[in-house]
């Protein structure tokens, strides 16, 4: 089996089998222990609320264990910040499809 390629965390972060698609704005869970192929698609992570359903639906998944759910946790903290972006002080914030697009820019660099 062919692995589809993604960018993976900077630094000394660990977002265990989860990868970056920075084209089609995706997190994509996929290695040789956890081939599922599961995609959160970014551009529907406008909400807090989103992004903790996103969490939650992959951590009722039968695949996702402790590395598959922390690892989703730290991906999309790394590219959302959503203590910044999206709900800092506890303040329901909303993001726009362009702004993904730029905080997946910057999670690239």
């Amino acid at each position: 089996m062919s692995l589809r390629q993604g960018l993976g965390p900077r630094g000394d972060r660990d977002w265990g089998p989860w990868r970056l698609d920075p084209e089609t704005l995706v997190l994509f869970c996929e290695d040789d222990a956890h081939p599922s192929g599961y995609e959160v698609d970014l551009e529907l992570c406008l909400t807090s609320a989103q992004v903790l359903d996103w969490i939650m639906q992959v951590e009722m998944k039968t695949w996702a264990d402790d590395a598959v759910v922390a690892g989703l946790v730290r991906a999309l903290n790394d590219v959302l910040r959503p203590q910044a972006t999206l709900c800092s002080s506890g303040i329901s914030k909303t993001l726009t499809k362009t702004r993904i697009a730029g905080l997946v820019q910057l999670a690239t660099r």
